[in-house]
């Protein structure tokens, strides 16, 4: 099994049809799904599929979204960390060294943290953060 910590663009990417990172967002969350892959995350990923998907869908999918996603947390397929004052401080030091927005800089701290793959749809960042991070 593979351990990556993914950002929230490649689950929002996996329920909009019409995204063009829908494809490969499906095949990432078919490897989670049957076990093949354990995603890392921070918990406010959750809440950004949350608000993404109520913005761009309906809020019955959000919810359904998140069900999906606490019941992957539940059963293990899905790893979540919460932003204590030292995931906070190098979140803080992150985001200021590769000038990203705070939430990018929560979510790549855990791949900092835990030194595996980063997966992501995000170019801009992913140019800022390719030369110190195994980005996907």
């Amino acid at each position: 099994m593979s351990d990556i910590v993914v950002d929230t663009n490649v689950f929002i990417s996996s329920l909009i049809e019409k995204d063009p990172f829908h494809m490969d967002a499906m095949d990432f969350m078919g490897r989670v799904e049957t076990g093949r892959c354990r995603a890392h995350i921070s918990r406010i990923v959750v809440v950004e599929i949350a608000g993404a998907i109520s913005r761009r869908i309906d809020d019955e999918s959000a919810r359904e979204a998140t069900e999906v996603m606490a019941g992957w947390i539940t059963v293990g397929k899905v790893k979540t960390y919460d932003l204590n004052k030292k995931r906070m401080i190098r979140a803080s030091e992150i985001a200021m060294e590769m000038k990203l927005k705070g939430v990018d800089a929560v979510v790549l701290q855990i791949a900092d943290e835990l030194k595996i793959p980063f997966k992501s749809y995000d170019k801009e960042m992913k140019k800022k953060i390719e030369e110190f991070f195994e980005v996907l």
